[in-house]
C-alpha cells in the first residue's frame, strides 16, 4: 500500500542521512572539539542540521590567522 511505501521511503531517507560526513572551517573556535555537536546551516533544507565533530585541527597562518577546520558526521540528536 502507498502508506506503507511512503513510511519505508521516508525511513531510508533517515537512515541514509546518517552516513552523512563532511568537512569545514571557520574563524578560530576553541569550544569546536571532538565530541561537541554543532549546527550547521545554510547548505540545503536536507543537509542542513545538527552534525557530531569528530576531528579537529586548530592553527595559525600568518595570513590566514586562526583556523578551525573540522570533520563532521551526521548526529542523531
Amino acid at each position: 500500500d502507498r502508506g506503507q511505501i511512503r513510511r519505508a521511503d521516508s525511513r531510508l531517507d533517515d537512515m541514509a542521512l546518517d552516513f552523512v560526513t563532511g568537512e569545514g572551517s571557520c574563524i578560530g573556535e576553541p569550544r569546536i572539539r571532538p565530541g561537541v555537536v554543532l549546527e550547521i546551516r545554510g547548505i540545503g533544507r536536507r543537509l542542513s542540521g545538527l552534525y557530531y565533530v569528530v576531528g579537529v585541527t586548530h592553527s595559525l597562518a600568518t595570513r590566514k590567522g586562526y583556523v578551525t577546520s573540522f570533520t563532521v558526521r551526521r548526529s542523531a540528536a
